[in-house]
């Protein structure tokens, strides 16, 4: 199941989609997207950085598509969407998308 933290503290579900998580603060709104992805453990430097943009697009690619970012942007509010990568437990990349809604 997946929920949003709000201002308040609630946890909540989020209707109308499958977010990962929303974190909903009082001027802005994160959307956040997690991928993990498997990675053979003697993958050269640029295999690794081929599958974390492969695995970046596809959640970048799944906030677009699914639209989870409208639903916040009539609030005003300044919205931001994070798509974070995982390979294994050592290896983490971050792609944070500037607000193009609200705000």
């Amino acid at each position: 199941m997946k929920y949003q933290i709000s201002k308040s503290g609630k946890l909540s579900t989020c209707s109308g989609g499958r977010v990962d998580a929303v974190l909903e603060l009082e001027d802005k709104v994160y959307i956040i997207e997690f991928k993990y992805k498997d990675c053979p453990g003697d993958a050269s430097p640029e295999e690794k950085q081929r599958i974390f943009e492969a695995a970046l697009e596809e959640g970048l690619a799944q906030l677009k598509d699914r639209g989870y970012a409208k639903r916040y942007a009539a609030g005003g509010k300044a919205v931001y969407e994070a798509v974070f990568a995982f390979l294994g437990r050592d290896d983490i990349e971050q792609r944070v998308i500037f607000p193009h809604l609200g705000a």
